[in-house]
C-alpha cells in the first residue's frame, strides 16, 4: 500500500481533484434517483465512458498523495521545479474545466470528450509515477529506445519537461518533414498535457510510433487508419465492432491505457466474437500488415479499405495467432493481478492472462 506523505507537492491540485470527485459523487447520486444519465444518443453508452473517466481520476488522485516534495538544497531541485510548475499549472487548468463540463446543465455529455479526459487523467498519474519512482523525483528515467534517450539528452540535458514550443522546434530540425502538420503532431504526443512535453510523453510515443528513423511516415500512416481510434477504451471498442459482428476481419485498434507504450488490437473473430488482444514486440504497422495477410484484420472499423502497408512494414518475424486451450494448457495464475487463472492467451507472445486483466488492457 502507497504511504500517504505530508504537504505533497501537488497540494493544490489535489485539492482540486478532490473537488472533482466530490462533484462525481452528486452527479451520481443524482442520477441515481433518475435511474440513468443525461446522454447525447442512445448508441452512446455514457455512462460507462462517465465511469471510466472517474476511474482515472481516482487513481490520479491516489497517485498525487504518494509523491514527496524536493529539498531546495537538493541538486534536483531546479529540475523538480520547473516540473512542478509546468504540471501544477495544466493540472489546475484541465480540472477546473473538467468541473464546469460535467457540472453542465444538461449533463449532455458526449462519449468523445469523456474518452478525452479519461486518456488524460491516466497519463497524468502515470507520467508523475514515471518521474516520481517510488514517491521520490528521479532524473534517471530510461527510454525504451537509445536512440530517443540520445535525442532528448542532446537537446534538453537533464531537463524531464519542456513547453510546447520549445519541443516543437526541436523536433522539427530532427524532422522537417513535420513542418504541414506539426499541430497535428504534437497533439499526439501531448498525453498529459496540451501545454508541455515531458520524458514521460515522449518515451510512450516512440514506443508506439517506433522506429525512430519512420517515426513520421509510421505516424502518419497510424493516425490517419481508419482503425484508429483516438483516445479509445475497452469500451469504445467493444461499442465500435458490435455493429459490425457479421463482418468478421473487422477491427480497431487503440494506444492502451493498462500497458503503457503498447497497443490493443480489437477484432472480430470468425465466430462473431470479439477479441481484443495487446500487440507485443513488433512494430503496430507489423502487426496490422500480417494480420491482414492472415485475414484476421481485414476491415478497419467495418470497412472495405484497400490499403498499402507493405511499404511500412518492416517484418521481421512470423506472427502466429494462439487460440488458449484450457485442455492442454496448464491454468496458472495470471502474472498481471497474482489471483484468478490464466483465461486467456495474447498473440503473438503467447503470454496468458486473466479474463479481468485482459479487459483492463
Amino acid at each position: 500500500m502507497s504511504t500517504l506523505i505530508q504537504n505533497p507537492p501537488f497540494a493544490d491540485a489535489f485539492g482540486l481533484v478532490e473537488k472533482a470527485l466530490k462533484t462525481v459523487d452528486s452527479i451520481r447520486a443524482k442520477a441515481k434517483e433518475k435511474g440513468h444519465l443525461g446522454i447525447r444518443r442512445k448508441s452512446i453508452a455514457c455512462e460507462n465512458h462517465f465511469n471510466d473517466a472517474c476511474v482515472r481520476l481516482q487513481r490520479l488522485r491516489d497517485q498525487l498523495t504518494c509523491v514527496g516534495a524536493v529539498m531546495a538544497s537538493d541538486v534536483k531541485y531546479q529540475t523538480y521545479s520547473e516540473y512542478l510548475q509546468y504540471a501544477s499549472k495544466s493540472l489546475t487548468s484541465e480540472m477546473n474545466e473538467f468541473v464546469e463540463y460535467i457540472k453542465g446543465k444538461k449533463k449532455d455529455y458526449s462519449r468523445q470528450q469523456l474518452c478525452h479526459y479519461t486518456s488524460l487523467f491516466h497519463h497524468l498519474a502515470e507520467e508523475i509515477k514515471y518521474l516520481f519512482p517510488g514517491g521520490a523525483f528521479s532524473l534517471n528515467q530510461t527510454f525504451g529506445k537509445n536512440s530517443v534517450q540520445m535525442w532528448w539528452n542532446e537537446n534538453f540535458n537533464s531537463r524531464v519537461v519542456v513547453g510546447r514550443d520549445d519541443f516543437s522546434v526541436r523536433i522539427l530540425k530532427a524532422f522537417p518533414v513535420l513542418r504541414e502538420n506539426i499541430e497535428a503532431f504534437m497533439d499526439s504526443l501531448c498525453f498529459s498535457s496540451p501545454k508541455y512535453v515531458s520524458k514521460y510523453d515522449l518515451d510512450i510515443f516512440t514506443r508506439l510510433f517506433w522506429p525512430w528513423s519512420h517515426l513520421v511516415q509510421v505516424w502518419t500512416s497510424l493516425v490517419g487508419h481508419p482503425g484508429y481510434q483516438k483516445n479509445g477504451t475497452f469500451n469504445t471498442t467493444i461499442e465500435a465492432l458490435n455493429e459490425h459482428r457479421m463482418t468478421p476481419g473487422s477491427y480497431v485498434f487503440r494506444i492502451s491505457m493498462s500497458c503503457n507504450g503498447y497497443w490493443s488490437i480489437g477484432y472480430v473473430a470468425s465466430d462473431g466474437k470479439i477479441v481484443q488482444v495487446l500487440c507485443f514486440g513488433l512494430p503496430m504497422i507489423d502487426y496490422l500488415y500480417y494480420g491482414k495477410q492472415q485475414g484476421l484484420y481485414k476491415f478497419p472499423n467495418g470497412k472495405d479499405w484497400e490499403d498499402d502497408l507493405s511499404a511500412v512494414s518492416n517484418l521481421k518475424t512470423r506472427v502466429t495467432v494462439c487460440e488458449y486451450d484450457n485442455d492442454n494448457t496448464d491454468s496458472i495464475t495470471c502474472k498481471i493481478c497474482g489471483v484468478d487463472l490464466n483465461d486467456i492467451q495474447l498473440e503473438p507472445c503467447g503470454h496468458f492472462v486473466c479474463k479481468q486483466c485482459c479487459k483492463k488492457m
